[in-house]
């Protein structure tokens, strides 16, 4: 994807150190293996017009591309539409996403919207994805509003599905 290392510099710390740095690569080509080519787009975009591209399918590879490259506008505009699209249906799964990119007042959003909709959210499909210390978090928490019987039953469709992951017998 072609873009100028001008105003990738000026946009983001981490351009400015890979092209004007000590250690400064002069290739016309630069390999960005690990980032989806739709979310380096949507950080184009954004450094090149202050536009915002960013749709539920994108939003989390743009997230970890705008945290990569140190694109603190863009983080914002992306943790926005997470926060505007957080429902019981997906809290579960944007708890996990905001612990893993540290985003502690969009996990505190989300632990509250499992609180008041414990029961949907634990119903979600999400749910049975999250991992373990997730898991542990939002069950130490005494503002769950659903009886011990159902969480535990909820907590055993987590295991099974967990052990499906490990390859374990259930």
């Amino acid at each position: 994807i072609p873009a100028h290392r001008f105003v990738l510099a000026v946009g983001s710390a981490v351009f400015d150190a890979m092209f004007n740095g000590t250690l400064a690569t002069r290739a016309d080509t630069v390999e960005l293996p690990d980032v989806e080519p739709a979310a380096f787009l949507a950080l184009l975009k954004f450094l090149y017009s202050d536009e915002v591209q960013i749709g539920p399918e994108t939003v989390m590879t743009t997230l970890y591309t705008a945290k990569k490259y140190a694109v603190p506008a863009l983080e914002r505009h992306c943790v926005d539409f997470l926060k505007s699209n957080l429902g019981a249906d997906n809290a579960f799964m944007l708890l996990t996403q905001a612990r893993l990119f540290d985003e502690p007042h969009l996990a505190a959003l989300c632990l509250d919207t499992i609180d008041k909709n414990t029961a949907e959210a634990l119903a979600a499909d999400g749910f049975t994805d999250i991992d373990l210390e997730t898991l542990g978090a939002v069950l130490e928490r005494d503002t769950l509003r659903i009886r011990e019987a159902k969480l535990f039953q909820a907590v055993v469709r987590w295991a099974v599905a967990e052990c499906g992951r490990q390859q374990l017998p259930t």
